[in-house]
């Protein structure tokens, strides 16, 4: 609305100002679409200015959820596993990790999102489980069982330490939040 009043307002000052001027109506006419313009070129630039100005702010990107991706990960690894046919206490334990870090990853991503704790968390489910079976599910069924020892080891590692984490998650010890993910990140980020 405003711009128009510009506009009607710039028409009759250049309307009474030309018929003040040359005191005839033809003068007058010109006068008046000579201001007009004027008013709506200045309306037209007020009205893009306001529709920039009022163009409403990007809204913040919220942090994104990496839970559901990390456990479909999981259950790819599940899989996988299965499919490599691991002697079953290789399969166990490795189900048994698995399992811990079903429980962690949701609890850790909605109730301490931006902690330390939950980066090396979520570190665990998407890089140190994956950096301890996979060498191993590469090997032939020979090397495996020469093999088993050293990986039920690792397994064993990282599963004590989800151990701790649910621990002190279930016990709310803050304080030695910084503490778990600073063992974490020093025994499995190689």
């Amino acid at each position: 609305m405003k711009p128009w009043l510009i506009v009607g307002g710039l028409f009759a000052a250049g309307l009474i100002l030309a018929y003040a001027v040359g005191k005839t109506l033809v003068i007058a006419l010109v006068g008046g679409i000579s201001g007009g313009a004027v008013g709506a070129l200045i309306a037209y630039f007020l009205l893009q200015r306001d529709k920039q100005s009022a163009a409403p702010a990007p809204e913040p990107q919220s942090p994104v959820d990496p839970t559901i991706p990390l456990l479909e990960s999981l259950v790819g690894l599940n899989v996988a596993i299965r499919e490599q046919a691991l002697p079953l206490q290789a399969l166990e334990t490795t189900e048994r990790v698995i399992d811990k870090l079903r429980e962690l990853l949701p609890e850790m991503n909605e109730n301490y999102r931006g902690n330390d704790l939950t980066w090396e968390v979520n570190r665990s489910a998407e890089d140190y489980l994956v950096r301890v079976v996979k060498p191993y599910m590469a090997l032939n069924s020979g090397d495996r069982q020469d093999r088993m020892e050293e990986f039920l080891q690792g397994l064993s590692s990282l599963e004590t330490a989800l151990d701790e984490v649910l621990d002190v998650v279930r016990n709310h010890k803050q304080g030695e939040f910084s503490v778990k993910a600073k063992f974490l990140n020093a025994r499995f980020a190689r």
